[in-house]
């Protein structure tokens, strides 16, 4: 007899999806600013403060877009989203 494929089930408000979603991101952003001006800082460290945000600002938001939001929703998407497997 076949296996009933596997159903799932939104156990979750939406304000509740953005607030997992706002944690996953977090979880990216905070490694990937910290590489960020690891890397650029010494090379950056006698510009004035808005020079080094103009360039720290479009790394992050490239990255973020192209890079950290698609690997949490890869990785983290069911839980964000509230689902719960169920086998039957």
């Amino acid at each position: 007899m076949p296996s009933m494929p596997a159903m799932s089930t939104k156990s979750t408000t939406p304000a509740n999806s953005r607030l997992r979603l706002t944690l996953c991101l977090m979880l990216g952003a905070y490694p990937l600013i910290t590489l960020i001006l690891t890397l650029i800082g010494p090379l950056t460290a006698s510009w004035p403060l808005v020079a080094r945000t103009a360039l720290v600002a479009p790394l992050m938001v490239f990255s973020m877009v192209y890079l950290i939001t698609p690997a949490a929703h890869r990785l983290a998407g069911a839980w964000i989203r509230g689902e719960q497997r169920l086998h039957g």
